[in-house]
């Protein structure tokens, strides 16, 4: 596969699993933007949302984002709402293969009531 693959979903539909998994399948790199956000930035997203603010952290996001037009033929996975602000969606869209992983609401719950009790 000759493009970059884009996966989008709630937090908890499993992304970067999905992105992992896809990638080895593929023989591509994954990268995993939070984590790349958070290695940029040497903090971790929350500490983003809290010390500078949730405005701040979609603007790195979207350059973080936009920067993987540079990248070779990747899996990404994307943070949960990077879709939802600016024109990171059709950004996507025309940029490589964008996939949306539509997990059932009470499976986002568990899974989401899982983490949030570790």
């Amino acid at each position: 596969m000759n493009t970059r693959i884009y996966l989008v979903g709630f937090m908890g539909s499993g992304k970067s699993h999905v992105g992992y998994r896809l990638g080895q399948q593929l023989g591509l790199p994954f990268l995993d933007l939070d984590r790349r956000i958070e290695i940029e930035q040497r903090k971790s997203i929350r500490d983003i949302f809290e010390q500078e603010g949730a405005d701040h952290f979609r603007q790195i996001e979207r350059r973080v984002l936009h920067d993987t037009c540079y990248y070779p033929p990747y899996v990404i996975a994307t943070g949960g709402g990077a879709p939802c602000f600016f024109d990171n969606m059709d950004w996507m869209v025309h940029h490589g293969l964008t996939i949306f992983l539509d997990v059932p609401e009470d499976i986002l719950l568990e899974r989401l009531s899982r983490a949030r009790a570790h």
